[in-house]
């Protein structure tokens, strides 16, 4: 949630704080106007081409992460239809499917059409009411839109996670979350 939060003040101060304060101005109210001995070639300098692309930089880092977890997304959205096709057994209860495996598991899965997963292990394992009331937490969750807000919090943890790690350094990106 920090990580989140650094992206979000980071672009919110690059567009609206950082053009007001007194190093923008340093950084950008000045011009340089020489002629270079020996060629005689007029050099015309501003800093407001400087000013133009340090406001861009959050521009830039927002456009980046958008298309970065795009395709996370669309990445995650392959295997978690893959993993579905594979090992889904067939209908279950409150309009969900049921995959194979002996964990308790009962989620929501899917972004354009998504909908609740259980494994067989929680059919077997959870009481009525306790298997009525996970299936009503994850309709809750689809009719929420929450898959959405998850793509939303990829996207401004993506430039958070490259500030902290640092210039350079790469790091692999497993999908947190179930969303076809």
């Amino acid at each position: 949630m920090t990580l989140r939060l650094a992206a979000i003040s980071f672009v919110l101060y690059g567009f609206v704080v950082f053009p007001d304060t007194r190093v923008f101005k340093l950084l950008t109210h000045w011009c340089e106007h020489s002629v270079l001995p020996l060629v005689g070639v007029h050099v015309d300098i501003q800093g407001h081409a400087v000013g133009a692309a340090l406001v861009l930089v959050p521009v830039v880092g927002a456009g980046s992460a958008l298309l970065l977890a795009a395709g996370r997304t669309a990445r995650t959205v392959r295997a978690v239809n893959e993993m579905l096709r594979s090992r889904a057994l067939g209908a279950g209860p409150g309009d969900s499917v049921i995959v194979g495996g002996p964990e308790v598991i009962v989620a929501a899965a899917g972004l354009m059409h998504p909908r609740v997963v259980l494994t067989a292990g929680a059919l077997a394992t959870l009481e009525d009411d306790e298997l009525a009331a996970g299936l009503a937490h994850e309709h809750g969750h689809i009719a929420r839109r929450h898959h959405l807000l998850l793509v939303y919090a990829e996207a401004v943890t993506i430039p958070a996670e490259a500030l902290a790690r640092g210039p350079g350094q790469v790091a692999p990106h497993v999908g947190h979350y179930c969303s076809p």
